[in-house]
């Protein structure tokens, strides 16, 4: 074995044999030119492949920001509050040439409709509803669920503690309000409105449940009142009531005389 310098086509010191070293050198003569036409092919192959690529991400990424776009598009908004009762106003997509609705509430019950960009919906019942809004932007199909919990409304519970019939001269009458809400919701506010025109408001708190409401009818007719109740929870959950006659009073009777020549006995 020698070391073989000048026949080492690496360029290293290497141990070789003759005929290594000549096939070595051989190998050098023959391949140098070609190496370095492969590297320059290797690096147009990687140039043209990463035009290639970053063409594909432009095609994908333009596809995914399109789906992007036509799915924010179809998004549903609502506002109002998702109570049991309450009209909830559902709003579809602006550039939606068609409009198709499901709701479905937490019993399964079904209801559909076509044709309007903007409903306005009530759900009867409590617990989790499904919304299912399809519209065509561009020719093609847009699909957007909501998912909604739907609250239970308060329930009015109002009693008569004294006579529901009573003359005019101090007539008084009250009821206990004993409205609560089988959730467990706190009643933040109740308005009453007697058809005489006269209005109550009572915030809880401070005010507190139950709650007494008193109240005169000032008309000396008299005659049946009916009473008003509206009252909210702190879901935003409302529920009214109409006690119809709720109240009687007797006209204000009796005679009453004036003169402008009294005399003096």
């Amino acid at each position: 074995m020698e070391i073989n310098m000048k026949n080492n086509c690496f360029g290293e010191i290497n141990k070789l044999s003759k005929y290594d070293a000549q096939n070595c050198s051989l190998f050098a003569k023959s391949t140098k030119k070609p190496i370095f036409e492969l590297l320059r092919t290797k690096n147009k192959l990687m140039k043209g492949f990463s035009l290639y690529f970053k063409s594909w991400v432009v095609i994908l990424g333009t596809l995914f920001l399109g789906a992007n776009s036509a799915n924010a598009q179809c998004a549903i908004q609502y506002s109002g509050s998702p109570c049991v009762g309450s009209a909830i106003i559902f709003t579809g997509s602006n550039s939606g040439t068609t409009h198709d609705w499901e709701f479905i509430d937490a019993t399964g019950a079904k209801y559909t409709s076509s044709g309007q960009k903007i409903m306005n919906y009530a759900f009867q019942k409590s617990g989790n509803a499904k919304i299912t809004y399809i519209t065509t932007i561009g020719g093609t199909k847009c699909t957007a669920v909501l998912n909604i919990v739907i609250k239970d409304k308060p329930k009015i519970k109002m009693k008569l503690v004294n006579l529901k019939q009573q003359c005019f001269e101090k007539n008084l009458f009250c009821f206990d309000d004993s409205t609560f809400n089988s959730n467990g919701a706190k009643i933040t506010s109740t308005k009453y409105v007697i058809s005489d025109g006269q209005l109550f408001q009572y915030d809880f708190p401070p005010s507190k449940m139950p709650n007494r409401l008193c109240f005169s009818i000032k008309d000396q007719r008299g005659g049946k009142f009916d009473l008003y109740i509206e009252t909210t929870d702190e879901n935003g959950c409302q529920d009214t009531q109409k006690l119809v006659a709720a109240v009687e009073v007797r006209a204000k009777i009796g005679a009453q005389f004036t003169s402008n020549k009294p005399i003096q006995c």
